[in-house]
């Protein structure tokens, strides 16, 4: 994931740096040493193609092939990403490892899981890619969760960050299975800008409800649960989920 760069200005804020220097910190507080290392690999085109369409799909996965000149024509279609030959394979190391970590705990070998990831995703919508992220690695983990499932599963993301996550809303704002809940600085300019990060959402992902007295399950106090619990994303009751 590290290979993924900008060629055209070292100084980008999104470097490759960020991974070790992340992964430092861990072992400066001693929390690397209590975590179970869990492989990661590259994300499928069935996993990828779950939150993106097949077109951007493919036209990401043509970047090795394309000359400086045309990887910085491609990279301006965007909203601040760039692009390198290497950027489609770490993309999909950084969906991969999301899916890894969720499958880590669906499978019980871990209770929670932490995925150290790069390029990063919330602003990677369906079919584009912006604000430094390619590929949406929440939203893939999301569905692959669901798939490994085998029965409904409803998810809860909490995405806290600064910027609107305008690509995960926009690929689950339909799909009352997940709940997806940003915190985030929206004054209609900050990026990504738009209307998109007004608290109410149109489509049918916007129904589901947590209720104040009910709080969240308990899970962000004493860890995210797995299917057979209530779960952090359990609105529904008899719903496992998944926080």
């Amino acid at each position: 994931m590290e290979e993924h760069r900008n060629t055209w200005d070292s100084h980008h804020p999104e470097s490759p740096q960020r991974l070790p220097r992340v992964l430092q910190r861990l072992q400066e507080l001693g929390l690397a040493q209590r975590c179970l290392p869990v492989p990661a690999r590259p994300a499928s085109q069935r996993q990828l193609r779950a939150c993106h369409t097949r077109s951007h799909v493919r036209a990401l996965s043509r970047v090795s092939l394309l000359s400086p000149r045309e990887l910085r024509a491609l990279s301006q279609r965007y909203p601040s990403v760039f692009l390198c030959p290497r950027s489609f394979r770490c993309a999909r190391l950084a969906a991969g490892g999301a899916c890894a970590a969720v499958g880590a705990v669906m499978g019980g070998q871990v209770r929670s899981a932490l995925a150290v990831l790069r390029p990063p995703g919330h602003h990677a919508r369906p079919g584009s890619a912006g604000g430094f992220c390619l590929f949406n690695n929440a939203g893939v983990a999301a569905r692959h969760a669901q798939s490994l499932a085998g029965t409904p599963l409803r998810v809860l993301i909490l995405d806290w960050d600064i910027h609107h996550g305008n690509g995960t809303q926009e690929i689950f704002e339909e799909d009352p299975s997940v709940l997806y809940v940003s915190l985030h600085r929206h004054d209609g300019s900050f990026f990504p800008g738009g209307p998109g990060g007004v608290p109410v959402a149109p489509g049918e992902g916007s129904r589901p409800r947590l209720h104040r007295e009910r709080g969240l399950g308990g899970a962000p106090r004493g860890g995210p649960r797995v299917p057979g619990g209530d779960g952090a994303a359990g609105a529904a009751r008899g719903v496992p989920g998944l926080f």
